[in-house]
């Protein structure tokens, strides 16, 4: 896993645990882990949903950018 895939679900989580276990949404992972590229952040988070180290439901999207990544909604959270 690349560093930036490991601070993004380290954000991830402790995200969920200071904040009732709500959702971050993209523009907070990327304020989060020091991405402004909207492109880069939702590549990431699909990348890792791709690879099943993300749950679908674990980021809120935004609507940054375009598109759609792991949707809205509760629950999700990260895989092991």
């Amino acid at each position: 896993m690349k560093p930036r895939e490991r601070r993004l679900l380290r954000f991830v989580q402790a995200f969920k645990a200071t904040h009732d276990n709500a959702l971050p949404t993209l523009t907070q992972v990327g304020a989060g882990v020091g991405i402004r590229n909207e492109a880069k952040i939702r590549r990431l988070v699909e990348n890792l949903i791709g690879r099943g180290q993300l749950a679908t439901n674990t980021v809120i999207d935004d609507g940054v950018g375009g598109g759609q990544s792991g949707g809205g909604g509760g629950g999700g959270g990260e895989q092991n």
